[in-house]
């Protein structure tokens, strides 16, 4: 197995920059699995993405669909997931969760309110904190709660961030009931409306985000250390976002080397001095 593990971490490294680097304070056998997790959403999601034909992409993801009901599969990256899933008792409809809402990706998308826009979060990301859980050092019911807010908080921070690209291909995540139109016909191009849904959105993954750090006690110290700073460097995303008033029409927004070793920085003081990073809190859920 060593052989595919360095290839997730290629990818890991291509593909999840904020990620790799907070997985430095990982440790090598967490990261490895962490980075087979990943390979296999990305395979996922670039299936969706990337092919020119819906049906075929469709296809493609329902027969990934299939191998995980069977537990077996004659693809390498599928058979890997399968492997890393027994080896870390990770909890399958969590994938098949997640490959349902990539696949809801191939038609064009038009979020309608605000539980839909949950549920489309917790199909493609909170199922991916679910699955990582397991993957730190935690089977714990409340800890994958919080996980799943974290990875929620993260889908709202890249939804606000592609706007745009999102638009282009058909896809609108800004839900209808935040705005008084149609989103569809305006995201092209800038809209001060559309820009204060998406700080709305940005608030929302803020509270979020401060609600998953709970969880943090449940994991292993470097587990925690990791996963404390890639919220915290997803986050510092929305945070520049909302400085600029939310204008997505200027391009994506991103946080340079300096601004990520600054906010690790800070994080890393703070988790020592904060009692909810060290103290077990029950999963409350509102």
């Amino acid at each position: 197995m060593n052989q595919p593990v360095e290839s997730a971490r290629d990818v890991l490294a291509k593909h999840a920059k904020t990620f790799s680097f907070a997985s430095s304070f990982l440790g090598e056998e967490r990261t490895g699995k962490a980075a087979r997790l990943y390979r296999f959403c990305r395979v996922v999601d670039d299936i969706a993405d990337e092919g020119d034909c819906p049906d075929t992409a469709r296809n493609q993801l329902n027969l990934i669909r299939n191998d995980l009901k069977l537990g077996s599969s004659n693809n390498l990256i599928t058979k890997d997931f399968l492997a890393l899933a027994a080896e870390c008792n990770l909890e399958i409809q969590a994938a098949h969760d997640l490959l349902e809402g990539v696949i809801s990706d191939l038609n064009p998308v038009a979020i309608q309110d605000d539980a839909a826009l949950d549920h489309y979060c917790y199909q493609v990301a909170g199922t991916v904190g679910l699955m990582m859980s397991p993957i730190l050092g935690t089977h714990d019911q409340d800890a994958l709660k919080y996980a799943c807010d974290l990875g929620k908080a993260m889908q709202l921070t890249n939804i606000c961030r592609d706007i745009q690209e999102d638009a282009l291909r058909g896809r609108v995540y800004v839900p209808k009931t935040l705005t008084s139109f149609d989103v569809t016909k305006h995201l092209n191009q800038q809209n001060e409306a559309v820009a204060r849904a998406c700080q709305v959105m940005l608030l929302r993954a803020d509270e979020l985000y401060t609600k998953a750090e709970f969880g943090l006690a449940y994991l292993p110290l470097r587990s925690k250390l990791c996963i404390l700073i890639a919220s915290r460097l997803y986050k510092a995303i929305g945070v520049k976002l909302l400085k600029k008033e939310c204008a997505y029409w200027e391009g994506r927004v991103f946080t340079t080397r300096f601004e990520k070793i600054m906010t690790t920085s800070y994080a890393l003081i703070t988790l020592w001095l904060r009692p909810k990073f060290w103290l077990k809190t029950p999963y409350a859920e509102n």
